[in-house]
């Protein structure tokens, strides 16, 4: 080879690696078109080379410009077929897009990264508590309603200052906090024993409605205690709802109106259904990547969970249980309407129980609806949204569930659900879960074929 040629190529290449680092720095410090402009130099470059494909979609993203990105994570694919994590970023872009398409925008809050990133030199408590939010991997979500803007956010918790701080700026109006589970690093309070002595309290739910007088918790009634119990003082001043209807595990959509805009939200979902299919076939030829099919911190089988709760048992007689406050009287409203009046009263109720099946609209497009999910705790719920998005808390991640070895952890429950609450749902559905334990997301169809939903039921 000639040796100028050599040489000229040499110093192409290294051209176009100091653009492609460099727009991997941009992207780190969150400076999206600085990364944009360096990837299209790497492109411009180096045409044949997929990197540069690939991290101008990583930007495009960032910026909200999915259909762009998802051609160059094509080009990316064509160039590169045996990469692992371009499908996965294909597939994130399409449920996006899906997303989009039916009004709705999700925010996925990571500690480290969008909230609990300032340490202190004069707080060295606040600093533990910054290391163990960012050890847990704490997946905290902002459900907005694109057209009316308003929105609510799920297990809020860690940085109440840094969740309030991102919905402003993004110019929302937030209504509603929803708990999918009692513990500490979902609805923050006081650490449970064996770290009850650490004099340390996790800013949560009681933090934010004290900052926001007008916003509703809603929580599963079976958790209502032990989130007071985690919270002293907060059963005094945060009244929960006290309607006389209840209603029963069993129970249909609560009210006829919910069901009728349920039912213009999916009849709209035909492309849905089709963008999932995409999802889980053409997106992934090779099979479903691991990394939607991995446990690496959880004990994904049956089989533990049996150990695990055996455990549980034999401790029971020492755990104590939280004493229901008087004004936890727990009941559904009679309407969604009277969750929203405006009242000056200190009366007002600011805890709405959710009972299996309760449903609550946002804005206009958007549609809630909580399904009870007992074994993690007695009180966990998941959040399906428009019948095609499933908030799961702890109750089910990537290739696992959550623990029943603790307080309220019950194996027994934890296999109903799995079968009869998990087992029953369509496999498009898109899992978001409440820690990033092997993956931010997954599908029912994906856990059902690779996970812990497909090994119960084989």
């Amino acid at each position: 080879m000639d040796p100028k040629r050599n040489r000229s190529a040499t110093c192409l290449k290294m051209h176009t690696l100091i653009f492609s680092n460099r727009s991997a720095n941009y992207f780190q410090c969150r400076k999206w078109e600085d990364s944009l402009k360096d990837a299209e130099q790497v492109i411009r470059i180096r045409p044949d080379w997929p990197k540069g494909y690939f991290r101008k979609a990583e930007a495009l993203m960032q910026l909200g410009r999915i259909d762009e990105a998802l051609d160059s994570y094509h080009i990316a694919k064509r160039k590169d077929p045996r990469n692992p994590q371009i499908p996965l970023r294909i597939a994130k872009a399409l449920i996006l897009a899906d997303n989009n398409s039916m009004g709705l925008t999700v925010y996925e809050l990571t500690p480290g990264k969008d909230i609990c990133t300032s340490k202190s030199i004069t707080s060295p408590i606040q600093n533990k508590m910054i290391d163990l939010a960012v050890k847990m991997k704490n997946l905290i979500y902002i459900i907005i309603d694109n057209e009316s803007r308003k929105c609510v956010v799920v297990d809020a918790c860690w940085d109440i200052d840094g969740i309030l701080k991102f919905i402003k700026n993004k110019r929302l109006e937030l209504v509603g906090a929803i708990v999918t589970h009692y513990h500490f690093d979902h609805a923050g309070g006081s650490l449970p024993p064996p770290f009850d002595h650490i004099p340390m309290k996790i800013s949560g739910l009681f933090n934010l409605l004290k900052r926001r007088p007008k916003v509703k918790a809603y929580i599963h009634p079976k958790d209502i205690p032990y989130v007071f119990k985690a919270n002293p003082g907060m059963a005094e001043v945060m009244p929960v709802d006290k309607s006389s209807h209840t209603a029963s595990e069993d129970d249909d959509f609560p009210m006829m109106s919910a069901a009728k805009f349920l039912n213009s939200i999916t009849s709209n979902r035909e492309s849905q259904s089709t963008t999932m299919d995409h999802l889980n076939s053409s997106i992934f030829p090779l099979g479903i990547p691991k990394t939607l099919a991995r446990s690496p911190i959880l004990d994904p089988t049956l089989d533990s969970l049996t150990e695990q709760n055996s455990r549980v048992h034999n401790r029971r007689s020492s755990i104590s249980e939280p004493t229901p406050s008087s004004n936890a009287s727990i009941h559904i409203p009679h309407s969604l309407s009277s969750l929203f009046s405006p009242s000056s009263s200190q009366n007002t109720p600011r805890i709405i129980p959710t009972p299996h099946n309760f449903v609550l609209t946002l804005g206009s497009l958007t549609l809630l609806r909580f399904l009870h999910m007992p074994g993690h705790t007695e009180g966990s719920q998941s959040i399906l949204v428009n019948e095609c998005r499933l908030f799961t808390g702890d109750t089910l991640m990537c290739g696992c569930v959550g623990r029943v070895d603790m307080p309220g952890g019950n194996l027994k429950d934890m296999r109903k659900t799995l079968r009869d609450r998990l087992g029953n749902l369509n496999d498009g559905i898109v899992v978001y879960p409440g820690h990033d334990y092997g993956g931010d997301w997954t599908t029912i169809g994906i856990e059902r074929e690779k996970g812990i939903i497909g090994e119960f039921r084989r």
